[in-house]
């Protein structure tokens, strides 16, 4: 029987230890594939900033990095590119990340072998209007594309044919969560039903959202505390309206945390939440990992209607779809979570396990295949 696996290459914007849902998908995407028998190495980035990060996971690909220096980090970019194509000039090439697909597509057009391009939605939508021009140009060079969401899908079917495009959702590596110390007893300061949101502070999370909503629902639920997990350097704006609607006591920012008090800020919430906006500058929400990691531990979720969050969330499952700036539907959609709250609970727990990567990636492993 025939054993030989494809060799692949993943090129990627982002990896660990470095923040980042690209880089997250990109790792466990690796990892995956590694444990399925293929060869897989990772062409990424190093950034200096995130040299001392305490990242507790190892890669099991063999990962190459270049560090970005000046005007010439493209350029050094697409050498090592190259190398590694001669290297194993057979190899599946698998780009993530708007600047690893825009460069791997130049290279496309004149080194055609195998290639997958992931579409985490932004990428025909954010950039200089150079940047937006090459990357549509690229896009059909690509043998297959994955849409880790029919919202990603339907930004990017234009630029590429959508013969080629398979939506294929994000996954979550349950082992980080698995390895919890669960003898660590962990709770919030107040008693309460607690709200939560995981994700850099920013327009596009949608964390003003909730708090603007926040008025209305106290009226109802006076017990509610909302909790803000993620790099905060940009909550200003969030901070005055929590001053300006005297909700100080409801809203709890903890900033970045680390990967082990995050499993128990999960465990320990009770809705989650992520009323994401699309920005005018083209920043998306693709799908929301974070929706599934909080379903994981039992946490029914609310999210926005018409971005990516749609394939994270069935609607009436495992949490609700609503429109971010409509305050009744917020309110309404906590009430029938807390009047129906276990059901919901052990529906989120199901939804996750159905998008553990385990399972995901074996239809990773059939488009590697048929290609």
């Amino acid at each position: 029987m025939n054993t030989y696996k494809k060799t692949i290459l993943i090129v990627s914007s982002e990896f660990p230890p470095g923040p980042g849902g690209i880089g997250d998908h990109a790792f466990n995407l690796s990892n995956e594939l590694v444990d399925s028998g293929y060869p897989v190495h990772v062409l990424s980035e190093f950034r200096k900033e995130f040299e001392s990060s305490n990242y507790s996971r190892t890669s099991k690909a063999r990962v190459h990095y270049f560090s970005r220096k000046n005007y010439f980090s493209n350029l050094r970019f697409i050498i090592l590119y190259i190398k590694l194509l001669f290297s194993h000039p057979k190899a599946v090439v698998i780009a993530t990340g708007s600047k690893s697909v825009m460069l791997v597509g130049i290279v496309n057009q004149i080194w055609r072998g195998k290639s997958i391009v992931i579409l985490h939605g932004h990428e025909v939508l954010m950039g200089s209007p150079t940047m937006r021009w090459v990357l549509r140009k690229v896009l059909p060079s690509f043998s297959r594309a994955v849409a880790v969401s029919a919202f990603s899908k339907e930004n990017s079917k234009k630029f590429i044919d959508e013969g080629k495009i398979t939506v294929v959702p994000n996954g979550i590596n349950s082992m980080k969560f698995d390895s919890r110390d669960k003898e660590t007893h962990f709770q919030f300061e107040v008693d309460g039903f607690h709200l939560l949101t995981v994700g850099r502070v920013s327009d596009r999370k949608g964390q003003l959202n909730v708090v603007k909503a926040l008025p209305s629902i106290l009226l109802k639920y006076p017990d509610v505390v909302y909790h803000i997990v993620g790099i905060d350097n940009a909550k200003s704006t969030v901070v005055d309206w929590v001053k300006k609607l005297g909700l100080e006591r409801h809203v709890k920012f903890h900033g970045v945390v680390s990967e082990e008090l995050l499993k128990h800020i999960y465990d320990a919430s009770d809705a989650f939440l992520m009323l994401s906006e699309n920005m005018p500058d083209g920043d998306v929400e693709g799908f929301g990992i974070a929706i599934i990691e909080a379903n994981y531990f039992g946490v029914p979720a609310i999210g926005s209607l018409g971005c990516g969050i749609e394939q994270a969330i069935n609607n009436g499952f495992n949490g609700f779809l609503v429109d971010p700036h409509s305050t009744e539907q917020i309110v309404n959609s906590i009430a029938l979570l807390r009047n129906d709250y276990t059901t919901l609970s052990k529906n989120s727990t199901l939804w996750a396990h159905q998008h553990k990567w385990s399972v995901i990636i074996e239809s990773y492993k059939r488009m590697i295949t048929a290609i």
